[in-house]
């Protein structure tokens, strides 16, 4: 049964009705709009339960102006004999429809405008929303008064409301007036930029309440002759009491197992996703929507003809769709209520291809969505990879700023092989007893450009986006002992972020990588992070050394032949079953329970009965993190009695390492004087170097992946680069034209050049030899933030980006810990 609300307080825009009818059809079907007259209209949904949740929240943030809504009133409905026809079905205009309406009869009490003659004196309001209110108040106050002068016979007076102009005057004075308004409102040009990334947001709205008012946004506006306007904030802060645990889970079951993250159920089961009744299914595609193979092959079949004719006018119209986008098209015989393919899905994406369905979803107002084991099947993704990494994303979706407004309450993932259902399993008990270390929800706040011309709002954009990206700072850091951290220990780097208000977070599949994220240099917080972990990491290693197990590496072959080493943990316990001669081994890989034969150099995960050959390396001298011989030992700070984080070894003049690297340097400089060369020693960034090293070379085993490059800087970055490494923070003061990433040069006299190593009051300048891991690099381009992806099957993205493909001369990496400082060059030019 259809159900209808009111609207109060709407602005006055172009094709209100279609607007209001996209708006909320993301909350369900519209069957009709009706507009009533200034500021007031009549939406039909075809459920009455969608109606009636929509006017239960009262408010709504439309365009920028707050919109009132309510349920409709009795009144607005005609009996006509046995049937009964609400005005927003009698004389409407539908969404797409060219048929203009009725008029309203007159029995609609204060929703019809009563008939007055055209000297008569009246009242009324043109609503534009906050941001367009103060452009025309500030921009075009001599228009404004000009209609009022013009229309002075017709005693017309403008006013000034937030959200837009009363006016006051007589019916035709009135009404010639608005017109005025709006067309004064139409030729204004927008712009709009949503920043929506956690450690952008971070303390970001105080920042930009303080620059509306007397900083850079002030500036920026006078300077285009525009306004900025916020529309809308949703910052949640961290709960003081927030709950550390894993969201309460129910057990999994023999067939199926649940898990409830806040508002939203996961549901995991065994059964045919062609079958079920869910709102919407999700259906892995190629992407061309190729129905002839795989799931879509069976949908394609029992969803009947109609199916597969939409998707063929989605490629007639709108072309061959890119990977990871989504085409919605409706169920047709089957139980669902709609169909969205996700085209070409892989590994390295899918969390955020999950998210986005579930979000594409949740606008289209879907109540319940289910998913397959995606790329499970003909797209080659382990299930143990797709169960970590889909949870993920469905975590991450439940996790958005305004969940409890989320329409979606229930994901079922539906699976038809035991391994994948096992799998599933694992990943959900295991997120069941771990602990999250999080401390806020990601945020979005959007701002409005208003302004006289397309090139005004879109250069103040442009400057306010690169006003967020330089507030904002993002660090990566790699160190294996990170995955080590029990869980007080965990609890308490939350607490360390909290005082220092940046957010930590662990990624657990990628190698003991974390993210250190705030709205500011977040350098002293990541140095305390990385002494933390250097503690943890000496304790370790010392009950390792005694033990003789770090000398020691085992690792799993997979079938390709890559080589994957067990983690700390399961590499101690293999060893030390080995060296007792006792046997089996049991350690858990990718959620999977797997036993290690040592003897006969084989594991067996235990669900699927799958074995892999395991190889046992002799790491000696030339373990992860070992430094390199030719370096000094580390001295001790006099105030912890442990090693120095960073030690500058100044070379001997002459000496054989000496003459090398200033030789590297003369060969491309010219007429320069080296005053000093340095040898960075920071074992810790070292080892994170070595860590990302060694994770490239098995993406990149047939190229050399490591150049030595020329980075010219300052003094005063100096004191940062060499004890944390390169800071992407520092980079692009001198441009970003391939990236927004750390750049290096060929030759180092491109980068002795003054606009990148400044002199000081001494003339001295300064210049890093840096090692920089280039791996696969591609064309750069000034908006990249991370290289691109490759142009193969493998789903990679590219490591760096380069000036030129064929002859690079400059390189940009885009991970901090891609780079090591190797030496520091202090020199001056010789004047000619």
């Amino acid at each position: 049964m259809a159900g209808t609300v009111l609207l109060r307080g709407l602005p006055d825009l172009p094709a209100l009705q279609d607007q209001l009818t996209v708006y909320f059809g993301r909350r369900g079907k519209v069957q009709a709009v009706r507009l009533l007259g200034p500021g007031r209209a009549i939406v039909t949904f075809a459920e009455g339960s969608v109606a009636q949740a929509v006017a239960c929240e009262q408010e709504h943030l439309f365009f920028g102006t707050k919109i009132k809504i309510e349920p409709c009133p009795r009144d607005l409905v005609i009996n006509d004999g046995k049937n009964q026809q609400s005005l927003t079905e009698k004389g409407t205009v539908r969404y797409g429809d060219q048929t203009t309406s009725e008029s309203i009869p007159s029995d609609c009490g204060d929703f019809v405008a009563s008939e007055t003659s055209a000297e008569e004196m009246v009242s009324d309001e043109v609503g534009v929303g906050e941001g367009m209110t103060k452009y025309l108040q500030t921009h075009q106050a001599d228009g404004i008064m000009e209609v009022e002068e013009r229309l002075s016979l017709e005693f017309v007076r403008i006013g000034n409301t937030k959200t837009g102009f009363s006016i006051h005057g007589t019916v035709r004075g009135v009404g010639q007036a608005k017109a005025s308004l709006k067309e004064m409102a139409a030729t204004v040009k927008t712009a709009v930029l949503t920043v929506q990334n956690t450690h952008q947001l971070r303390g970001f709205t105080r920042f930009i309440t303080k620059e509306m008012t007397t900083g850079r946004l002030r500036d920026i506006e006078r300077d285009h002759q525009c306004v900025i306007a916020v529309d809308d904030i949703c910052s949640l802060e961290p709960m003081e009491n927030e709950e550390m645990a894993a969201f309460p889970t129910t057990p999994c079951e023999e067939d199926n197992c649940e898990l409830r993250i806040g508002g939203l159920v996961l549901q995991v089961m065994p059964g045919d996703l062609i079958k079920d009744t869910a709102a919407g299914i999700v259906v892995p595609v190629s992407s061309l929507l190729d129905h002839s193979r795989g799931i879509a092959r069976t949908v394609s079949h029992a969803a009947g003809p109609s199916v597969l004719e939409q998707c063929r006018e989605y490629v007639r119209t709108e072309g061959r769709p890119r990977g990871g986008a989504i085409v919605v098209v409706e169920g047709g015989q089957l139980p669902c209520g709609a169909i969205l393919y996700l085209t070409s899905p892989d590994a390295r994406h899918l969390r955020s291809d999950v998210k986005n369905c579930l979000c594409l979803a949740n606008n289209h107002g879907f109540c319940s969505i289910a998913l397959p084991a995606i790329g499970t099947g003909g797209f080659g993704i382990t299930p143990e990879r797709c169960a970590r990494r889909m949870i993920n994303g469905i975590m991450e979706f439940a996790q958005h700023p305004r969940g409890n407004q989320l329409t979606v309450k229930l994901v079922k993932i539906v699976v038809h092989q035991d391994r994948t259902m096992e799998a599933f399993r694992a990943e959900i008990f295991k997120r069941s007893n771990e602990h999250r270390l999080s401390d806020g929800r990601p945020n979005e706040l959007i701002l409005h450009f208003f302004g006289p011309d397309d090139s005004s709002v879109e250069e103040a954009r442009r400057r306010v986006e690169d006003m967020v990206e330089n507030y904002s700072t993002h660090a990566i850091i790699v160190d294996p002992a990170v995955l080590q951290l029990s869980a007080e220990e965990r609890r308490m780097l939350q607490v360390f972020s909290r005082r220092e208000k940046v957010m930590i977070t662990i990624d657990e599949e990628n190698d003991g990588c974390y993210h250190i994220e705030g709205s500011c240099d977040v350098s002293a917080a990541a140095a305390v992070v990385r002494r933390f972990l250097a503690d943890k990491r000496e304790n370790r290693t010392a009950r390792r050394e005694i033990l003789g197990l770090s000398r020691f590496q085992w690792y799993y072959v997979l079938p390709t032949g890559e080589c994957r080493p067990f983690c700390t943990d399961n590499n101690d316990r293999t060893e030390m079953i080995y060296q007792a001669d006792e046997q089996p081994a049991y350690c858990i890989i990718g959620g999977e329970l797997c036993v290690v034969d040592t003897h006969a150099r084989t594991l067996t995960v235990m669900s699927s009965a799958a074995t892999f050959d395991i190889l046992r390396e002799d790491l000696a001298g030339d373990r992860v993190g070992a430094v390199p011989e030719t370096w000094d030992p580390q001295p001790h700070d006099r105030n912890t009695d442990r090693p120095k984080v960073c030690h500058m070894v100044k070379l001997t003049p002459g000496s054989p390492e000496y003459t090398l690297v200033q030789n590297k340097f003369l060969s491309s400089t010219g007429r320069v004087r080296v005053l000093s060369i340095e040898r960075v020693q920071s074992p810790a960034l070292w080892e994170q170097f070595f860590v990302i090293k060694r994770n490239m070379l098995s993406r990149n085993s047939t190229k050399p992946i490591e150049k030595e490059l020329w980075h010219g800087t300052n003094a005063e970055a100096c004191r940062e680069i060499s004890p944390n490494g390169f800071n992407r923070r520092y980079s692009g003061q001198h441009g970003t034209a391939y990236g927004k990433g750390t750049y290096f040069a060929v030759n180092a006299s491109y980068s002795a050049h003054d606009r990148y190593s400044s002199p000081d009051a001494q003339g001295r300048k300064k210049m890093y030899l840096a090692k920089v891991l280039t791996g696969e690099y591609t064309s750069g381009r000034r908006h990249m933030f991370v290289p691109p992806r490759r142009q193969d099957s493998s789903g990679l993205s590219y490591d760096s980006t380069v000036d030129d493909i064929k002859t690079p001369t400059t390189y940009v990496v885009f991970h901090d810990a891609q780079a090591y400082p190797q030496y520091l060059i202090t020199f001056k030019t010789i004047p000619n």
